[in-house]
């Protein structure tokens, strides 16, 4: 991925935001610090990125198909163990890179680097948008990298078409009520 492909998915992602309300500008990426040395890089597998917050107050979904669903985010913590827990079974899998407003404790497995941020509650998507295109500028991102919702489970085993020539694969949805690109599962190939 260039950095003018970068820069001009950057613009995509903070017209569309500015579009449906979200007044966001998405600054220079900030400095991870992380202590390389402790990270076990394998290349040439695939890298998932997974956005979490535990937030203190209970969280009210509404859509077009759930009404006044109240969850607690200890249940999005029983949900993410169970995801990490899945994605760590994988042979393709190279690191889960888990960036989050806590510690987490889900799993003593190395190839789980939990990177943590403070994190505006405030501004989740701004927040979730920040965070991953931090991750994509640092020297972390060297595999082809899966982005999920805490939610969101795959089978890398089944994921092929990261050979295929692309920059960005995601789900746009042209549907009122909803963000036109679908942030729960996007994959970045990195085409260095």
């Amino acid at each position: 991925m260039t950095d003018n492909s970068i820069k001009t998915s950057i613009e995509l992602i903070d017209k569309l935001l500015i579009a449906n309300n979200y007044e966001v500008n998405i600054n220079p990426p900030i400095n991870l610090d992380i202590n390389f040395k402790k990270i076990k890089i394998a290349k040439n597998k695939i890298d998932v990125f997974i956005f979490d917050t535990f937030l203190e107050k209970t969280i009210v979904i509404n859509s077009k198909f759930v009404k006044n669903l109240k969850i607690k985010s200890e249940k999005f913590k029983e949900i993410l163990s169970l995801n990490i827990s899945n994605i760590l079974k994988f042979k393709k899998l190279g690191n889960i890179y888990l960036f989050s407003n806590y510690l987490q404790e889900y799993s003593k497995d190395k190839r789980l680097v939990n990177i943590q941020y403070e994190i505006n509650e405030e501004k989740l998507m701004y927040e979730r948008v920040r965070c991953m295109y931090d991750f994509v500028h640092s020297k972390l991102f060297i595999n082809p990298t899966c982005f999920l919702d805490t939610d969101a489970f795959i089978n890398l085993e089944k994921i092929n078409f990261f050979k295929k020539n692309f920059d960005v694969g995601l789900t746009f949805r042209d549907d009122k009520g909803y963000m036109p690109i679908n942030e729960g599962v996007i994959f970045v190939n990195n085409n260095k």
